[in-house]
């Protein structure tokens, strides 16, 4: 199953880390948002969606990937060139 089939709603980004971090960056409609979750299957970031997007599966997503070393659910926004997390 794909995470957009668990999560039954379309992503808002999917990106590799590799497209994150050598190519393109975080989309430039992403720069400064708040309330963003971006989740991280295999110690990569392939998820990026708005809380509304998300919020009714989310409790289901965290209890998935719990105890999966490597994988888990992020709540920050993007700043300049890393995340910050509240």
């Amino acid at each position: 199953m794909s995470l957009q089939e668990f999560l039954r709603v379309p992503p808002s980004y999917t990106l590799s880390w590799e497209d994150l971090v050598l190519h393109d960056g975080i989309p430039q409609a992403l720069i400064g948002v708040e309330g963003l979750y971006a989740v991280y299957v295999g110690g990569k970031l392939s998820y990026i969606g708005r809380t509304r997007n998300l919020s009714f599966r989310l409790g289901q997503l965290i209890a998935a990937l719990c105890g999966s070393t490597g994988d888990g659910v992020t709540r920050g926004h993007h700043v300049a060139w890393g995340w910050e997390y509240p």
